[in-house]
């Protein structure tokens, strides 16, 4: 079984899940082997910015991009085919295969539903597009 997540949504699902409040060992477990499998993707998706960070930007003496105010700096069109390629990057969706983790997703699936905390902004919609996700594989049967 695959979930399919968007790379835009990746980071705020990993924050939501780790920012919940949980109780109970069991649930708290299940939590630790999404995330750790969700992050596993965040990193392979931080590699592939900074590949383009690395292709795009100005480089300094040392070889490393160079950054001012805290921005990478381009020069001519690299700033135009950086934003173009990362939009691409982050428009698209990635499947996780969850057959070993189904069982850890079900909990996770089946707390959330029932979960009575506040939520709001990015947090609120990464909730509900993540129990879409899985409500679209039929992690909830």
């Amino acid at each position: 079984m695959q979930i399919k997540l968007n790379n835009n949504d990746l980071d705020s699902i990993v924050t939501m899940l780790n920012g919940l409040t949980i109780k109970g060992a069991a649930i708290n477990r299940a939590r630790y082997s999404v995330v750790k499998l969700l992050n596993n993707q965040l990193e392979d998706l931080n590699e592939f910015k900074q590949q383009l960070v690395t292709q795009y930007a100005e480089k300094g003496k040392d070889g490393q991009p160079l950054v001012d105010d805290n921005s990478y700096t381009f020069k001519g069109d690299n700033a135009v085919k950086f934003q173009n390629e990362f939009k691409t990057l982050m428009g698209e969706d990635i499947k996780i295969t969850i057959d070993d983790y189904s069982n850890q997703f079900k909990k996770l699936y089946d707390f959330l539903n029932s979960y009575d905390e506040e939520l709001t902004g990015a947090s609120a919609y990464a909730f509900g597009a993540f129990l879409d996700e899985l409500e679209r594989v039929g992690i909830n049967k």
